[in-house]
């Protein structure tokens, strides 16, 4: 049953439902999740399990389910009484949640389409039924992704340092309001029309950044030359011998005095997570003056080619303005004009993948041995400067394409926000 109705309609409706932070029309309905769905906890992995008839299928995990899509690259397996095999099972439109642990993980999921055949859910994913006479699974699963039920996750979960989780008590009493099933249907058709723009752009994504490393390989190993170039002499040089290279450092964490909150306190420093892009112009950290004297950290001038040796081997990014950097970070200065910088950047990565090498296999680290002994292919600088020109080119069509699926991104949100709570009413059948 719903716990109450908004009445009045909806334009003089002084009735503002407190748990949901907005007024709803007067013809939606209000309930807790409890009442539209099932919520159905999943199974424990236990190794001193004895089983008397059992089976073998393959299950979710945590990491499986991200917000919006499922990540099935590895797929692990789990043993379970043949008896027990109903309760487990998924079904095609339940609707998956993580329980949390890491922050980023609470309330994360997407909705599960059959994918595989068979396939059960650990305990710390929650498989959510919808009733379908009362909620479709589309609708319900933009319910748990919108803000409304990111700050309900948020309020209702069990928080410490990093951590948070919600159990099945705690999301079975989630309130939320919903139109007829016609209503939801027309929501979903309209936001459809825009996840559907976000599949093909991100579609487009791929196959450009594909285009761009086979084309990039073939002007990279000179089997594909410009006409005017054929005949000139490459030879194969290794990088300490074309370049000065530079690795920064990171002061002590325990010293507040080393770090900035703003540019206007401290100096852009440099880590892995900043190299997203081809260009950094901003970071997320910042270091002083006194952090620069009591570190390793090196200036890095602005144009400046970094790229990451360990943790994450191989990322390359181009200094958009004169940054310091952090000791898995090598910045590299051409000597006698042998390297263009710009040639740089396209021609480190399949560099990193001609090591032979576990470590970088693993994407553990790669030592400064190793790094100085990468082998650059070496040609005229007229040769370098046409490669890195149709590198940049297909960089910036991929930035545009990455542009237009933020705005459609952001569009989507938006618009969700909008339907979701009655804001905007669309017409129904």
């Amino acid at each position: 049953m719903p716990l109450r109705l908004c009445c009045n309609g909806y334009k003089n409706c002084d009735v503002v439902m407190s748990k949901l932070g907005f007024r709803i029309p007067s013809d939606w309905k209000i309930y807790k999740l409890s009442d539209i769905a099932e919520v159905q906890t999943g199974i424990a992995k236990n190794a001193s399990n004895e089983f008397i008839d059992p089976v073998e299928l393959p299950y979710l995990r945590v990491a499986n389910v991200q917000f919006g899509y499922l990540d099935l690259s590895q797929i692990k397996t789990i043993k379970i009484e043949r008896e027990k095999l109903q309760k487990y099972l998924l079904q095609y439109g339940d609707v998956l949640l993580t329980e949390g642990g890491d922050a980023d993980k609470l309330g994360r999921g997407t909705i599960w389409q059959g994918e595989l055949s068979e396939c059960l859910h650990q305990n710390h994913v929650f498989a959510v039924r919808p009733n379908p006479r009362k909620v479709l699974s589309k609708y319900l699963g933009w319910l748990t992704e919108s803000t409304l039920g990111r700050k309900y996750f948020q309020l209702a979960s069990k928080q410490t340092t990093n951590l948070a989780s919600i159990n099945s008590t705690q999301l079975k009493n989630f309130v939320i309001a919903i139109p007829s099933i016609a209503e939801q249907q027309s929501i979903i058709n309209i936001i459809s029309t825009l996840e559907n723009a976000i599949a093909l752009t991100e579609k487009l994504i791929t196959a450009k950044r594909r285009l761009k490393q086979g084309l990039m390989q073939k002007l990279l190993t000179g089997k594909i030359r410009f006409p005017e170039f054929k005949n000139d002499l490459w030879h194969m040089q290794m990088l300490s011998k074309a370049c000065q290279i530079n690795i920064g450092g990171t002061p002590s964490r325990q010293e507040p005095n080393y770090w900035a909150n703003s540019s206007k306190d401290g100096f852009p420093w440099v880590s892995i997570r900043d190299m997203s892009g081809r260009f950094i112009a901003r970071t997320k950290e910042y270091i002083t003056a006194e952090g620069i004297r009591k570190s390793n950290t090196k200036s890095v001038p602005k144009g400046t080619t970094l790229m990451s040796f360990k943790l994450t081997i191989g990322r390359v990014a181009q200094a958009g303005c004169e940054l310091y950097t952090n000791e898995a970070i090598a910045a590299f200065f051409p000597k006698d004009n042998l390297v263009d910088q710009d040639y740089l950047y396209a021609a480190l990565p399949l560099a990193v993948k001609r090591v032979d090498t576990d470590q970088a296999v693993k994407g553990i680290t790669l030592n400064k041995r190793k790094l100085e002994t990468l082998l650059l292919p070496i040609l005229s600088i007229r040769e370098q400067k046409k490669i890195a020109q149709v590198d940049k080119l297909l960089d910036q069509e991929i930035s545009l394409l990455e542009k237009q699926l933020h705005s459609l991104k952001t569009q989507k949100q938006g618009l969700m926000q909008q339907l979701l709570t009655g804001k905007i009413r669309v017409q129904t059948p």
